[in-house]
């Protein structure tokens, strides 16, 4: 798959209204900005329609939200424009293509790090290396059964890393018109909000 292809891939899911908008910040993210540990200036990378990163910018933090769908950007700047958010920008582009230099004290990755395959992920981790200066914090909640292990091998036992926490974290969704067998099948409500298990890795970069 291309670039392009990807992108437009992503752009249909937004014009079908995805499971992951819900029109108000994670509830993990709001718990770790009131807590201090996303701070500063923060990357908001995979920001979708801007969620996260509208929360982020009300609560201070000067925020750069990254994503591959120019639809999702669109209404994430319409948002920050109706909320007169400034300190609220939005780009579109691939985070693997970004200028890698280091400057943002909080890198934030909400539910982009499960989307990469093996190869992909390890110049992902390179990359938050990169433009997470030192000093600062990367925060990753993602999906999967298998994602404790996953951060524990990008964080841990990479040089330059500190894995401060790995826990069992929740991540809140939309039950729509799309999924809503494939919810009731788990035992969730047939459409409204709904937390599910994920996984929160917090890491310093401790050294470039």
């Amino acid at each position: 798959m291309t670039d392009n292809d990807s992108a437009a891939q992503w752009d249909r899911q937004y014009l079908q209204s995805p499971p992951w908008v819900i029109d108000e910040p994670q509830p993990t993210v709001v718990e770790l900005t009131r807590a201090g540990t996303i701070r500063g200036k923060v990357l908001d990378v995979g920001c979708g329609s801007g969620d996260n990163a509208l929360f982020l910018a009300e609560s201070g933090c000067e925020v750069l939200g990254v994503d591959v769908s120019a639809h999702a950007v669109t209404l994430a700047q319409r948002l920050a424009v109706r909320r007169k958010l400034s300190q609220a920008r939005f780009l579109v582009a691939d985070v693997l293509h970004i200028d890698p230099e280091p400057r943002y004290d909080t890198v934030l990755d909400s539910a982009l790090f499960h989307t990469f395959d093996t190869v992909a992920r390890a110049r992902y981790i390179e990359w938050l290396g990169a433009v997470c200066r030192v000093g600062g914090t990367v925060v990753v909640l993602c999906l999967g059964a298998n994602m404790n292990t996953a951060l524990t091998e990008a964080f841990e036992y990479r040089a330059g890393w500190e894995l401060e926490a790995l826990r069992v974290a929740r991540y809140r969704g939309r039950v729509t018109a799309a999924i809503a067998a494939r919810a009731q099948a788990k035992g969730w409500p047939g459409s409204g909000l709904v937390d599910v298990k994920a996984w929160l890795a917090v890491a310093h970069r401790i050294r470039a």
